[in-house]
C-alpha cells in the first residue's frame, strides 16, 4: 500500500524504540491503513503487541479559568507527525484515573479495534516506517 515498515526483534519501551527506528533513518510506525499493518504483523507472526508511533497528549481546555483555578485538561492521542489518532481506531478509552506513567498506542493483533494503550515504560516489540 506504498508504505514500508520493519518489525523489530527486539524488545524496548516506546522511547527507546523511537530513537532506535530515528536511528535507522525511520520514525515509529504512523501508518495511513492501520488494519493494513495489522496484516503484515499477523503475516509476520509478529507479536500479539508491537508499539507504534503514537502516545497521549495533554490540551489545556480555554475555559476562561484564572491562574488560580484548575484548569480542565483534555487527553487525547498524537501521532509523532503531530497528526491526531483517530478514537474509533483504539479499543480502550482513556482511563478515569490519571497512571504515574504515560500511556502510548501499540498495535494488538487480539483486538478489534486494533490499536490499545499501554504505559510507555513497557518493553515490547515495535513497528518503524520509512517515512
Amino acid at each position: 500500500m506504498g508504505e514500508c515498515f520493519y518489525l523489530s526483534k527486539i524488545s524496548l519501551t516506546w522511547d527507546q524504540a523511537r530513537t532506535h527506528c530515528q536511528g535507522m533513518g525511520a520514525e515509529l510506525a504512523v501508518p495511513r491503513h492501520v488494519y493494513g499493518l495489522k496484516s503484515y504483523v499477523v503475516q509476520e507472526n509478529g507479536p500479539s503487541a508491537s508499539w507504534v508511533g503514537a502516545r497521549e497528549s495533554e490540551m489545556e481546555e480555554e475555559s476562561g479559568a484564572t491562574e488560580t483555578e484548575s484548569k480542565d485538561v483534555e487527553y487525547r492521542w498524537e501521532w509523532v507527525d503531530g497528526s491526531v489518532a483517530e478514537p474509533e481506531l483504539i479499543f480502550s478509552k482513556f482511563p478515569n484515573k490519571r497512571l504515574n506513567h504515560k500511556l502510548c498506542l501499540e498495535l494488538r493483533k487480539d483486538r478489534h479495534p486494533t490499536l490499545d494503550y499501554r504505559t510507555c515504560v513497557t518493553s515490547q516489540r515495535f513497528i518503524c516506517q520509512i517515512l
